[in-house]
């Protein structure tokens, strides 16, 4: 499967009210989950769901940029060169 074909297939995306990510982006920030794919009519971007806040975000923990109206997420593929 390609990376394209991996990034629209339909059931690999969780819809925000039913799911959402439960993984912790590192030690010091307990409340970022891991970085996952997201997707808002703007398009598909990289970001992290705040629990803290219930909010996404996007960017390094140190200068997150909040992000609106995340409707979609999916965990990131495997890097296939790791």
């Amino acid at each position: 499967m390609s990376k394209i074909e991996v990034l629209w297939d339909v059931g690999k995306w969780n819809h925000v009210r039913n799911r959402l990510p439960k993984g912790t982006w590192s030690k010091t920030h307990p409340h970022l989950s891991e970085e996952v794919l997201i997707v808002n009519s703007a398009g598909i971007n990289i970001g992290h769901y705040n629990r803290k806040d219930e909010t996404w975000y996007v960017g390094e923990p140190a200068k997150l940029c909040w992000i609106d109206k995340i409707t979609h997420w999916m965990e990131l593929p495997e890097n296939p060169n790791a």
